[in-house]
């Protein structure tokens, strides 16, 4: 029998760990496997896999495995299975921090191996492989990525003016002088999320940092100014693609943290949102009807206020528009002149690579640096499979 374990693997007490830091963590491949009652901490959840088999003729353990299992199914083999992972988690994962155990997945993974092949083997149950996927607690944690896109702000073109804002405000926030919080708004694809990133690999070294919260991670923001406050580092707290619904909880808090109130966000925290929303809520027909002429000046109704008041909270509004096609070429020729760099091959561009590069953006209805990107793969993959072949 080769049986796949996948599921949650029992509880275990936890020793109290100290005070708790954002730690360097890769978000992994997996999720689920053991739960562990912390004594000061909550409950931890970890998910993972593992592969088993019963000892074959070759092998130790057959007689135990015949004993144990002949004529038994395949259920009795990863029951027992899961017993002797959930024992030896439980001595292993409940002695660190999520963060910790993030961090040293692949090793601690293989101490759990180790161990439970020990205690698996005498009863006829050999473990092929144990994975480890994921380790989370219901407090939350910063979990960093340590593959990061190598955007550099030379290869954004079309967007100088919103570069060149965009950093002078960061370069002012890296040396504690007052800056403000961005948004940064338009059509998809336009270059928003790149600058963004573009600006961590520039300043990196600088002390800048960057931490990407969902719009529905957004009520943990005054948990996460806690944990990183005190940190000798200057960090963007970056919302990517937000947008929201009128009864979005998270909206409020945003718009509190924003204002500096109850949430203000500390002194090393700047706020950077992209979205292809102006106003970050959805505008209606409607919203208008509320409308007055006074003393001709146009005065917006409650509806329209209250969409307007939290955009107007960032001190900085960011446009970005498609590109004209000239622009667009441009910017495939530049993308394609990259790829072939990084690639190691001879750069090309003529007319009919331009006609094709039009044709895509009209497929994709739209000409932008995305679509310049994945014209310029499009085109370089098959160049290269086509000069192999």
């Amino acid at each position: 029998h080769v049986g796949q374990v996948e599921q949650r693997f029992g509880q275990a007490d936890r020793i109290g760990v100290g005070h708790r830091q954002p730690l360097p963590a890769r978000g992994g491949l997996v999720r689920e496997v053991a739960d562990a009652r912390r004594e000061r901490d909550g409950q931890v959840t970890v998910v993972g896999r593992a592969n088993v088999k019963l000892a074959g003729r070759e092998e130790e353990g057959l007689e135990s495995a015949v004993e144990r299992f002949l004529g038994k199914g395949t259920e009795a083999v990863d029951k027992t299975a899961k017993q002797v992972l959930e024992g030896s988690l439980r001595g292993i994962v409940a002695a660190v921090s999520p963060e910790e155990a993030n961090v040293g997945r692949l090793e601690i993974a293989g101490q759990v191996a180790a161990r439970a092949r020990e205690d698996l083997g005498p009863l006829g149950i050999v473990l092929d492989f144990f994975q480890i996927q994921s380790i989370t607690d219901d407090q939350g944690y910063l979990e960093a990525i340590e593959d990061i896109d190598e955007t550099n702000l030379d290869d954004l073109v079309g967007i100088d003016r919103q570069k060149k804002v965009l950093e002078k405000n960061t370069r002012q926030f890296l040396k504690g002088y007052p800056a403000n919080n961005a948004l940064l708004w338009g059509s998809r694809g336009t270059g928003k999320s790149s600058v963004v990133r573009a600006l961590l690999n520039k300043y990196a070294d600088s002390g800048l940092r960057i931490v990407q919260v969902d719009k529905h991670d957004l009520d943990h923001l005054p948990d996460i100014f806690a944990q990183i406050g005190k940190l000798p580092y200057r960090y963007i707290l970056l919302c990517d693609d937000l947008s929201f619904d009128a009864d979005d909880p998270g909206y409020k808090i945003l718009k509190s943290v924003l204002d500096g109130s109850v949430y203000a966000s500390p002194k090393n925290v700047l706020i950077y949102v992209t979205s292809n929303r102006r106003h970050l809520l959805p505008e209606f027909h409607t919203d208008n009807l509320g409308a007055k002429m006074v003393h001709n000046e146009i005065h917006h109704g409650e509806a329209v206020e209250e969409k307007i008041s939290l955009s107007d909270r960032f001190g900085l509004w960011l446009s970005f528009y498609v590109f004209k096609q000239d622009l667009y070429l441009e910017i495939v020729q530049k993308t394609i002149v990259r790829l072939c760099f990084e690639n190691q091959v001879e750069p090309q561009w003529n007319d009919e690579m331009a006609r094709a590069a039009i044709k895509w953006s009209h497929e994709k209805s739209k000409r932008c640096g995305r679509t310049a990107l994945q014209f310029a793969r499009h085109w370089l993959g098959q160049h290269m499979l086509d000069n192999e072949d």
